[in-house]
């Protein structure tokens, strides 16, 4: 069964493909996997995404903290 609901003019294929994008920047998926994801031919297109994420240091995690994060060390 197909339920159609009213969301407005905002909600569109653009809207739904510009959040994926956005989520994935966020989440730290590595650009060319993203452009490739997308279907860009530059990452130039791409990289208008980035602009529209707010990018603090406080959200930014490096592989380090990640690496340890998911080990338990041993002593």
């Amino acid at each position: 069964m197909i339920v159609v609901i009213k969301m407005g003019d905002w909600a569109t294929v653009h809207t739904l493909r510009h959040s994926f994008a956005a989520h994935c920047i966020e989440n730290n998926i590595n650009m060319r996997h993203l452009q490739n994801m997308l279907g860009h031919n530059s990452p130039k297109t791409t990289e208008i995404y980035t602009k529209t994420i707010e990018i603090n240091n406080k959200t930014i995690t490096s592989p380090l903290d990640s690496l340890l994060k998911n080990t338990t060390l041993q002593t």
